[in-house]
């Protein structure tokens, strides 16, 4: 596993943080360190004391590795410096050339909110709605991008309560056009009619108003489930597609009708389901074939699969260190009192 996390550029960090030559323990040893324990599924710094620090060490050419007090400082260190956007930028540009959909050769992200609960007093948190336990709890959003085998590729903190259509305008679109996923477009009507990404997210985005702007200001395509679906299609308009999932063959039955809204069309895809209900599916992109919008939307589940994984082996809601942060001052909220 190291040499694979070598190969994703895992000491790229050397190149991002300053760190002391007089130390005992180098930049690359920390590092290591730190994805070796992950890998062992230790879940944080003081759970060191029940690993055997000396086999471990062998795996980076010491003799042992850090004493949890060592390494909780060293980590205190380089997370001062707030050069973890710039390393994540560094990795993003490393793994331009691997992101592309192996089918179509297009640029297909999924982006998702994931709600991590704050069980502190020191810091007033906005409430928010935890599903999976439903109830409206203090909590912090973290927005993720992740590519179609639910690889992660970026993280976006709220630091209020932003919405998803808020994240992908003004944090996660800059993003991308900064590490060159895509390029801004300065004439919209001059541009080929040619995605040059295409965002795949629940309803919580459901705006017809932001997949205009993200198509005419971007060429950014989204793909997304319709929301007041009232009418039904006809069975019989349904044609049967064949799939592969898991080496087994299945049928799914899809169909595809224009949607118009204010004079401007839309594509929607309905899937028929064995008992008779209709999914809808509504994408601006202009050519992608019908079966690839459905399976793309459907395998958005593949992120949530990854939050599960990570919140079950990684203790992915864990706060890293009892603080707190000022915000800026500036950001514009509701007055929940008007």
């Amino acid at each position: 596993m190291i040499p694979a996390l070598l190969s994703q550029g895992l000491l790229k960090s050397k190149e991002i943080y300053k760190y002391e030559d007089s130390y005992y323990y180098s930049l690359e040893s920390i590092i290591l360190t730190l994805a070796i324990l992950a890998l062992c599924r230790v879940k944080n710094i003081e759970q060191i004391k029940n690993v055997r620090s000396g086999e471990i060490g062998r795996l980076i050419g010491m003799d042992r590795i850090p004493e949890s007090k060592c390494l909780r400082d060293k980590v205190h260190y380089l997370a001062k410096q707030n050069k973890a956007t710039q390393w994540n930028e560094e990795l993003m540009e490393l793994w331009k050339d691997g992101i592309t959909d192996h089918t179509d050769g297009e640029l297909i992200l999924y982006v998702d909110g994931h709600v991590s609960i704050y069980n502190g007093y020191k810091a007033t948190l906005a409430a928010k709605y935890i599903s999976r336990q439903k109830l409206c709890l203090s909590a912090t959003s973290e927005y993720w991008v992740n590519d179609g085998d639910s690889l992660p590729y970026m993280v976006v903190t709220g630091e209020l309560n932003e919405k998803l259509q808020e994240i992908i305008i003004h944090q996660i679109i800059p993003q991308l056009i900064k590490v060159g996923y895509i390029k801004s477009i300065e004439d919209p009507l001059t541009h080929p009619q040619t995605p040059q990404c295409t965002l795949v997210f629940d309803r919580e985005a459901y705006d017809f108003d932001f997949f205009d702007k993200l198509w005419d200001q971007y060429r950014v395509a989204i793909i997304t489930y319709r929301k007041y679906v009232k009418d039904k299609w006809a069975d019989a308009d349904f044609t049967p597609y064949e799939i592969m999932d898991n080496e087994n063959k299945s049928t799914m039955y899809l169909c595809e009708k224009d949607y118009e809204r204010n004079s401007k069309k839309y594509r929607e895809i309905r899937k028929l389901g064995t008992s008779g209900h209709q999914t809808s599916i509504i994408t601006t992109h202009p050519t992608m074939n019908i079966l690839h919008i459905a399976l793309y939307m459907f395998n958005r589940w593949t992120q949530e699969n990854f939050f599960k994984y990570m919140m079950a082996n990684y203790n992915f809601d864990q706060i890293i260190e009892y603080g707190t942060e000022s915000i800026d001052p500036e950001i514009k909220i509701v007055n929940p009192h008007l």
